[in-house]
């Protein structure tokens, strides 16, 4: 495995990893178990990404669905 394709991997289990700590959010809230266990989760991996200076991948469809879920949540909040 090449340098590149590690950091392809990494990039790409940051952003299902994320996307789960904010179905989790969605489904459960903030303060529940499971939230937590998400959240634990995406930290450790978005840690040793900054360690490492790798950033996001903000164009994996992960990242795009997290996109639309923040948006959609922000605009619920905030009717125009």
């Amino acid at each position: 495995m090449t340098k590149k394709d590690m950091i392809k991997l990494i990039q790409k289990r940051e952003a299902e990893l994320f996307l789960e700590l904010k179905k989790t959010d969605k489904v459960f809230g903030s303060e529940s178990e499971m939230h937590k266990r998400a959240r634990s989760a995406w930290v450790g991996v978005k840690k040793l990404m900054e360690d490492l200076g790798i950033k996001s991948d903000l164009q994996l469809p992960e990242s795009i669905e997290v996109g639309e879920m923040i948006l959609e949540k922000y605009n619920q909040t905030n009717p125009v």
